[in-house]
């Protein structure tokens, strides 16, 4: 049995390849990642001849297989959302929610950028999310049972913040007992070393078909939690994290005051080296990322003048002027908790548009 840390990645929106371990084959957001954090050792000069994987063990869930089928299915029979839920049973008789579809898809005007894009987004939101979640705790589930030695780690992006919040709220259970026939994982036993939400949305996916209310749920760091540490992290020019942001505050009512104080980590980063502020490699390259995800991992952190170092070159891959310009085309949109399904649509457009103007 390995003694290296595990790390399970789980990726978020958009086309992903999928893993293929017997070809000894990554997918392409567990290439992404450890890419570069690779990328992140060259900045340390007691780093430059090491390679992650020689420290840290990594298993991808890829879940984008599902999507992919209702993309294909939908584009060859010309299919909406709103017809798939006619005919998704149960579902369907959901109060009023075909109705909300419908107006939905009708204020996009049958935008293509929307379907061709951001539709995976919509569906896990609306109804096909159970599949993902049934598949991704399926697999989770396996790893940990097998692995359960070994420190392991969660680092979710964008949509994934989503599906792994609403995942283990159903995988982990309070009343969890042992050689019983429901196939819950205990807080107690089964305890994640850390999770790291990278471009956390899990508080608007749980506005349509709630799962679990990411305020309230076992999804949270301490002994009352699923995790021992947890970290939310996002850049303060990513639109996606504008709607309904994951927000905490040291009050008592989410998790006791020393928790939040010791095990609960809330990074905002600023920097703009690529105009896709939302993209998984420009958080993992930045040190205010990736520093803690070494101490997280037990790397052992460059000494404090190799970190200032590659801090001030990091600052130096600034891209001129963008920030200025994704501010005035992000002018409009603001934190609220009012936000709905077609603001995070909008969003995600602004930050098109942007990269295209640049």
């Amino acid at each position: 049995m390995s003694s290296k840390p595990l790390v399970v990645l789980i990726h978020g929106m958009g086309v992903h390849t999928a893993p293929k371990p017997a070809a000894n084959e990554r997918g392409s957001f567990g290439k992404e990642c450890i890419d570069t954090f690779n990328k992140a050792f060259q900045m340390y000069s007691s780093l430059k001849s090491h390679k992650i994987e020689d420290k840290v063990n990594f298993i991808e869930i890829h879940y984008d297989h599902i999507f992919d089928k209702i993309r294909k299915e939908m584009a060859e029979n010309g299919q909406k959302i709103s017809d798939l839920l006619q005919g998704a049973g149960a579902i369907a008789n959901v109060p009023g929610l075909v109705t909300k579809v419908v107006q939905f898809e009708a204020s996009l005007n049958d935008d293509d950028f929307f379907y061709t894009h951001w539709l995976d987004v919509i569906l896990y939101k609306l109804y096909f999310g159970e599949f993902v979640r049934v598949h991704v705790a399926e697999k989770l589930g396996e790893i940990i049972s097998k692995n359960s030695t070994q420190k392991i780690h969660i680092l979710a992006h964008s949509l994934g913040t989503a599906v792994i919040h609403d995942t283990l709220s159903k995988l982990y259970n309070e009343g969890y007992a042992d050689n019983d026939d429901i196939p819950d994982l205990s807080p107690i036993t089964h305890k994640l070393s850390s999770l790291w939400q990278i471009a956390n949305v899990s508080r608007l996916a749980n506005s349509v078909l709630p799962v679990a209310d990411p305020y309230k749920s076992l999804v949270k760091p301490g002994s009352q939690g699923v995790t021992e540490t947890m970290m939310n992290i996002h850049h303060k020019l990513d639109p996606f994290t504008l709607p309904k942001s994951f927000s905490r505050t040291d009050n008592g009512k989410w998790v006791p005051s020393n928790v939040f104080k010791s095990k609960y980590l809330d990074i905002e980063t600023s920097v703009i080296t690529q105009l896709n502020t939302h993209s998984i490699t420009q958080y993992l390259h930045d040190p205010a990322v990736h520093l803690y995800l070494f101490r997280a991992l037990g790397i052992k952190v460059p000494p404090k003048a190799q970190r200032d170092k590659a801090i001030a070159d990091y600052k130096n891959l600034v891209i001129d002027k963008a920030e200025e310009k994704l501010k005035k085309k992000l002018n409009t949109l603001v934190k609220t908790n009012a936000a709905t399904l077609k603001d995070y649509v909008d969003a995600a457009k602004r930050l098109m548009q942007f990269i295209e103007s640049m």
